[in-house]
């Protein structure tokens, strides 16, 4: 199993199923655990090398992976291994995260790692973990916890003094971390300017008849100066994703990404549209804002959009998060709105694509290959795409089999053993593998 990267991948992949199979012949736990390692060490390599190049693995390969580390870390819990069991964890955390979505899976596999870890006092492992942890709280978008760990984490390797791998990556989370804090501090001012555009006290009006339209015309065309509570909830959702959609579009049609990234863009733009344009269907069913100031806010909510995505590509390309200043184009006032309400609309679409910017500059610069310790050796000019790693496994984890249709490991069984050890409730590898299956 050693093989991994110094032999081929196909040598690699059938070291790991033969450690399987003379395993599961020995009949015994460890090495059936250290097997099952073996097998989602392996893959894991394979799918997490495809997504350094772009290539993003099919959920089953992921998942076939994710299967894999879960019975060996439910097998690592009932030995009593709490080493093995927090590095299984360490890589089902990196799994999650390939998955896309499961981020609340992927923060509590990365703190049930480190909770080994503290049990053990290894500071390498505990290292590990702290890495694991911080990644999990940036994958959430809580830049602040994910600081905190992955200075505790560098703290532990600049002791080690023999880990240069880990306190390069503790160092460029701490980084990443800043970056995603500063994103977070935008949000939070552009909730706090919102909604101070209307109070929590106000009310609603109740939608109009068809023939009183004509009587709240005219009541519209008095200067707006503020927004019912309900209805700037919606706007304010409205223009968040109509700023996401335009710099996502951006992006996908700028044609400066590789074709995986483009497709990813596109994805997420389609997304932003469809939620935007359901924030935008609430509004106009509540008949309480002309058509005309919706559509004058979701041109300047684009034209933001569209700035954020070129400042952040301009940043990312300089390496410097504040290298090009956000300049968005300013719509002329709408006749129907007080100009003091324009004014604060101004100022919230403004914070809104600011951290827009600080978002997509920090995504940009990390789907590079290239980082700030590792110079350019040649991956990141163009040429033929690098061919596809990963593949599928060739049984599936949590006690089912495709091979011989009996059981790996039989999930439920070993969940009771961990109980009977513990002398408290099943949890852990135990439970993980039991919500995977």
């Amino acid at each position: 199993v050693q093989l991994r990267r110094s032999h081929t991948v196909d040598q690699a992949v059938q070291a790991s199923r033969e450690a399987l199979e003379i395993a599961q012949k020995a009949g015994s736990q460890r090495p059936l655990a250290l097997a099952l390692q073996a097998i989602a060490d392996v893959h894991s390599d394979l799918i997490l090398r495809d997504m350094e190049n772009g290539l993003k693995p099919s959920t089953d390969i992921v998942e076939d992976a994710l299967n894999a580390a879960l019975d060996a870390a439910a097998l690592f819990e009932v030995l009593g291994d709490d080493e093995d069991y927090a590095v299984a964890f360490v890589q089902i955390s990196r799994l999650y995260q390939a998955v896309g979505g499961a981020c609340e899976d992927c923060r509590v596999a990365a703190l049930l790692a480190l909770q080994a870890a503290e049990r053990l006092g290894n500071p390498r492992v505990q290292g590990q973990a702290l890495l694991a942890v911080a990644r999990a709280y940036i994958h959430l978008g809580l830049g602040l916890d994910a600081r905190q760990a992955a200075k505790e984490a560098k703290r532990h390797f600049q002791k080690l003094q023999e880990d240069d791998q880990g306190l390069v990556e503790a160092k460029k989370l701490v980084r990443d971390s800043k970056r995603l804090k500063i994103s977070e501090k935008y949000e939070k001012e552009f909730e706090q300017c919102w909604r101070q555009l209307y109070s929590e006290a106000s009310t609603p009006l109740p939608p109009q008849p068809q023939e009183q339209e004509d009587e709240v015309s005219c009541q519209m065309r008095a200067a707006i100066v503020s927004f019912p509570e309900a209805l700037g909830i919606e706007l304010k959702w409205f223009v968040w994703n109509s700023i996401w959609h335009a710099a996502n579009t951006r992006l996908y049609t700028a044609l400066l990404l590789d074709p995986g990234d483009r497709k990813e863009k596109f994805e997420s733009a389609e997304r932003d549209r469809e939620r935007m344009e359901r924030h935008q269907l609430e509004v106009q069913r509540g008949g309480l804002l002309p058509i005309a100031i919706l559509q004058q806010l979701g041109q300047q909510a684009e034209a933001a959009g569209k700035a954020a995505a070129e400042t952040a590509t301009a940043n990312a390309n300089a390496r410097v998060l504040n290298s090009t200043p956000l300049t968005i184009p300013v719509k002329p006032k709408p006749p129907q709105l007080d100009a003091r309400l324009w004014a604060h609309l101004l100022q919230a679409v403004r914070l809104a694509a600011t951290a827009v910017a600080v978002t997509l500059t920090d995504s940009l610069a990390n789907d590079s290959s290239c980082s700030e310790e590792e110079p350019d050796t040649g991956s990141c000019t163009g040429g033929a795409p690098p061919p596809r790693l990963a593949r599928a496994i060739d049984f599936a984890g949590c006690g089912l089999s495709r091979t011989s249709g009996g059981p790996v490991v039989d999930i439920a069984k070993l969940a009771r053993v961990a109980e009977e050890r513990r002398g408290g409730p099943a949890g852990g590898g135990g439970g993980g593998g039991r919500g995977r299956g």
